[in-house]
């Protein structure tokens, strides 16, 4: 079982782990995939409301 002292650098590791994933569907959509996928600006504007209720 995980103790209570770890759980802080769990959450902070895993909004680490989410930024960088994000990035990388920041520069996945703005690369030239933008053409294949036209619901790329909502689904980046969700990805972007969930970030930020994460901070």
């Amino acid at each position: 079982m995980f103790s209570l002292e770890f759980v802080p650098f769990l959450w902070q590791f895993f909004d680490v782990v989410l930024f960088v994933f994000l990035l990388f569907l920041l520069f996945l959509f703005c690369s030239s995939a933008y053409d294949e996928y036209p619901f790329s600006d909502a689904l980046l504007f969700a990805m972007f409301l969930l970030f930020s209720l994460l901070l």
